[in-house]
Parts: structure tokens; C-alpha cells; sequence
């Protein structure tokens, strides 16, 4: 179990598919400073977080994700692309894709003889490789959601897909969900094994069953909600 540190929280912090956590932070001050160390740390820069995998310390962005901005983030980003790109390369190579490409670029340069030929003085050409394949038809994930929710669901879908993310940390993810969609997304997520960390700036309404809180109070009092003897 991934297990999450900072030099300004006393309790563990563990990722568990079970119990999303909240970490609370009420001082604006501090709660400014857990997001920038949040964003060094998947960034890859200097950051006060430490993940830890046991006794091993890891980088977050090789466990997890982190969604900063639940307003404006994009399915089809450059990052999602690519990994897109690069298991979709895989797939190609590790199947029958390659004998059918093969003919298909067969076929192009047939197709482009014939239409180069129309021209006056020569050309040449190469073949397509299957990555410009994938550019020249523009292949990307589908817009296909119909909710902030259902698009959260497709976020963690796919980057569980792609890169194998199982600890995704949202930022103000309470501002924007109610507790029927927040239920929701926890039940599909224990169902996908992911486990969640939510970062928030005040408790706005009771907790749910499954979670737990962490609570930084605005005089930077640590307090805890539904841990259990694991504060201990």
C-alpha cells in the first residue's frame, strides 16, 4: 500500500481502494503550499510529499495523477496522447496489426505512384510508419461524456489503462461533486482498484461512510475524522 508523507502532517497518509482520504487544509497559507508541493511532486521537482512504496520512496507521477484544475482538463492532452500512442505501438507490434499495415502501405505507395505520376517531373516518397498513422488521422480519446463526473470516470479509466495509475489526488474535487457522485466515483474506483486523495480547503459537509479525514485547522492544528487506531 502507497503511503504519502509530509514533514507538516504527523498522520500517515496511506492510499487505500477502500477509504478515500481527504487532507483538510483550513489555513490558506498551508493549504497553498500542499497543492505547490503536490504539483513539484508530480512535476518531478523538489517537493516536501514523499510517496513511499514500504520503505522505497517513489515518484508520484509513477503511481498516480494528479487532476489540479477540475474545470478545464483536457481527455486528449498531449501527456494522454502519447501514452495513448505509445500502447497503442505496442499492441501494433505485438500482434497480426503489422501484416496488415504492411499491406495497407503497400496499397499507399501503389495509390501514390499512380498519382504522382500525374506530374510532370519526379518525386519520391516513404512509407508511413504507424505513428503517423495515428497523427495523420488525428487518433485521440473520444469526447464522450455527458458529465464532470463521467468524465473523472474516463480520466482514471484511461490512465489506469495507459500508464498503470492507481493513486490519483484531486484538488477542490468537493466543489464540484456532490455526495451522490462522489459515491458514485468511489464504488468505481474500489471496483478498479484505484485509491483517491482528495485535497480540500474546508470540511463543507459531513463526511461520508468510506472516508477519512485529515483536518489542518487554521491555527495548524492536526485532527483526524473516521481513522481509527491507524492515527495512532
Amino acid at each position: 500500500m502507497i503511503r504519502l508523507s509530509h514533514p507538516n502532517i504527523e498522520t500517515k497518509i496511506y492510499f487505500d481502494e477502500l477509504h478515500p482520504t481527504l487532507l483538510i487544509c483550513e489555513n490558506p497559507h498551508e493549504y497553498y503550499n500542499f497543492v505547490t508541493d503536490m504539483v513539484d511532486e508530480f512535476d518531478g521537482g523538489v517537493s516536501q510529499f514523499s510517496f513511499w512504496d514500504e520503505l522505497t520512496k517513489i515518484r508520484g507521477d509513477k503511481v498516480g495523477e494528479l487532476l489540479l484544475n477540475n474545470f478545464s482538463f483536457e481527455l486528449a492532452d498531449k501527456k494522454i496522447v502519447n501514452l495513448m500512442y505509445k500502447t497503442l505501438r505496442r499492441n501494433y507490434l505485438d500482434s497480426t496489426f503489422i501484416v496488415e499495415f504492411n499491406r495497407i502501405n503497400s496499397e499507399l505507395a501503389k495509390f501514390l505512384q499512380e498519382l504522382c505520376a500525374t506530374l510532370d517531373f519526379a518525386t519520391d516518397f516513404g512509407e508511413l510508419a504507424i505513428d503517423d498513422l495515428f497523427k495523420c488521422c488525428g487518433v485521440k480519446p473520444a469526447a464522450t461524456f455527458g458529465s464532470l463526473l463521467e468524465k473523472i470516470v474516463c480520466y482514471i479509466n484511461m490512465l489506469t489503462e495507459l500508464k498503470g495509475a492507481f493513486c490519483y489526488v484531486f484538488v477542490g474535487l468537493k466543489d464540484v461533486l456532490d455526495d451522490e457522485d462522489l459515491c458514485q466515483l468511489y464504488n468505481h474506483c474500489r471496483l478498479m482498484k484505484v485509491s483517491l486523495l482528495l485535497i480540500e480547503s474546508s470540511k463543507r459537509r459531513p463526511l461520508l461512510s468510506e472516508e477519512r479525514a485529515v483536518i489542518i485547522t487554521d491555527d495548524l492544528c492536526e485532527l483526524t475524522e473516521n481513522f481509527g487506531e491507524e492515527a495512532e
